[in-house]
């Protein structure tokens, strides 16, 4: 592998580690109030996340070989959906059998850190994979993944805070929840020869699990939303956040 490329998985898996540490942004801000709308950083996100998908990553399947794949590549979009429905259904399911009272808020904030590790982890193959198949690729699916991850990482922050936490404990458990994403890049670092085989494989199902983290997980947060003016203004940059996605291809274009 290429030094520059090692490089630059390297910086983009420490990128999204560092992104767990956004809740220092509460020790500064009375009783842990968010000074904005954060709907409107998820509207963002969700348009990044599509625009990625359907600009970026379906193209680049079409253009890679598919001699080794086993199936129709839209059969692996819709594994990947399935996948993250899975893992999120899991993870949802212990939560409601864990409760929300008393000395269940520990059992709350443990599997918050170990689902969060999970995430992570699938985020950081997502990344490294795609820097395998085509460094630009790689830098665009970057950038997706950190604009998603905020508004994940402060529930993840306000859900260990919730368990009983301290700001400092909640920061430092966070941080070590999310380097995971730093042994998914790893491991693909390890299986480069398969992942590059099978790329057109692994690019369907990143995108199905993009198409999932948008559609299930972000766009529902905005339908929360009734207000005119708001839904007006979180549309407008769902449309925003495609169009930088747009753009990036071209800048970012061979």
């Amino acid at each position: 592998m290429e030094i520059n490329l090692f490089l630059y998985i390297f910086f983009s898996l420490v990128l999204i580690s560092i992104l767990s540490l956004i809740g220092i942004f509460f020790l500064f801000v009375r009783n842990s109030k968010i000074p904005f709308d954060i709907t409107y950083v998820i509207s963002f996100s969700s348009g990044i996340l599509l625009g990625n998908v359907f600009i970026h990553i379906f193209p680049k399947i079409s253009s890679t070989s598919l001699k080794a794949m086993f199936f129709n590549p839209f059969f692996y979009v819709l594994f990947g959906i399935l996948l993250y429905f899975i893992i999120e259904k899991f993870f949802r399911w212990i939560h409601c059998h864990n409760g929300m009272n008393g000395d269940h808020k520990h059992h709350l904030g443990f599997m918050n850190i170990v689902g969060d590790g999970i995430h992570n982890f699938i985020d950081g193959i997502a990344i490294a994979s795609a820097y395998l198949v085509d460094t630009n690729l790689g830098i665009l699916v970057t950038i997706s993944v950190v604009l998603h991850e905020i508004p994940q990482e402060i529930s993840d922050f306000g859900i260990l805070i919730f368990s009983g936490m301290s700001l400092r404990k909640a920061l430092m458990w966070n941080f070590i929840g999310s380097l995971s994403a730093i042994f998914g890049g790893v491991l693909v670092i390890f299986g480069k020869d398969f992942i590059l085989e099978y790329s057109s494989m692994f690019l369907a199902i990143i995108g199905g699990g993009f198409l999932y983290i948008a559609l299930s997980d972000l766009v529902p947060e905005i339908h929360k939303e009734s207000d005119t003016k708001q839904s007006i203004i979180q549309i407008s940059l769902i449309f925003f956040g495609i169009g930088v996605m747009y753009f990036l291809g071209l800048l970012f274009s061979d």
